[in-house]
């Protein structure tokens, strides 16, 4: 049994590219406090900083930063005709010309984009999802763990050491965020360093892959509704 599809608080579908899993996209922002022994990051926020995703002396550059924060949360919408299911309840069009033209030109970024993650090892297309992919997490693993939550709890050493707990009898949580919650009550940031550092380098390798492969050209994601011209 796929150990990452226990992880998700709905159930999620294969995307078009054969390496990516879809999350249910919920957003949750917390504050992140100084704890020793974990490098500070940051929680995803609403405005996506680029700044905040600092792997170490790695970080993505504008361009894709902006090109995998919308690929994982907001492309599918902006692909997607049902979009327009809300204004049909109305009793209002449901497609214009330029609803149609934005569609297309997502459509051809959205593939842009995936030729890119299907470009780099399959490994790091995979950590670039979980980094990405907006997520509700409990509360105090992400205050510790911050924008690496996504990537620690699909760690090969994070699931078979949760595995190994549970089959053990060393752990009541059924699942590996509430293990990783349960890790953090008893010992504190500590616990999870190991887990932060490791992740922190799986993410600083992905962000290289992805930022080698796209090159330096502009971001190929549409603009936003206003923002033409």
């Amino acid at each position: 049994m796929d150990p990452v599809a226990a992880l998700t608080p709905a159930p999620a579908t294969p995307s078009s590219h054969p390496h990516f899993l879809r999350f249910t996209n919920e957003r949750r922002s917390n504050a992140l406090p100084r704890s020793a022994g974990v490098p500070m990051v940051a929680t995803i926020e609403e405005g996506n900083d680029p700044t905040a995703f600092q792997f170490g002396n790695v970080r993505p550059s504008p361009a894709a930063h902006a090109e995998l924060w919308w690929h994982f949360n907001e492309a599918e919408e902006a692909t997607s005709a049902s979009s327009n299911f809300a204004t049909s309840l109305f009793g209002a069009r449901t497609t214009t010309v330029d609803e149609t033209e934005r569609r297309v030109e997502a459509g051809l970024a959205k593939a842009k984009i995936e030729k890119r993650l299907g470009a780099v090892r399959p490994e790091d297309a995979y950590m670039l999802m979980s980094l990405y992919t907006e997520r509700a997490w409990p509360a105090p693993v992400e205050q510790v763990l911050g924008v690496l939550t996504g990537v620690v709890v699909v760690l090969p050493i994070v699931c078979a050491e949760h595995f190994g707990a549970a089959t053990r009898s060393r752990t009541g949580a059924r699942t590996l965020t509430a293990w990783l919650e349960e890790r953090i009550a008893r010992g504190g940031a500590e616990a999870v360093a190991v887990y932060a550092r490791e992740a922190q380098m799986a993410c600083a390798r992905a962000v290289r892959a992805y930022d080698r492969v796209r090159g330096k050209g502009p971001s190929v994601v549409p603009p936003a509704d206003g923002d033409e011209g």
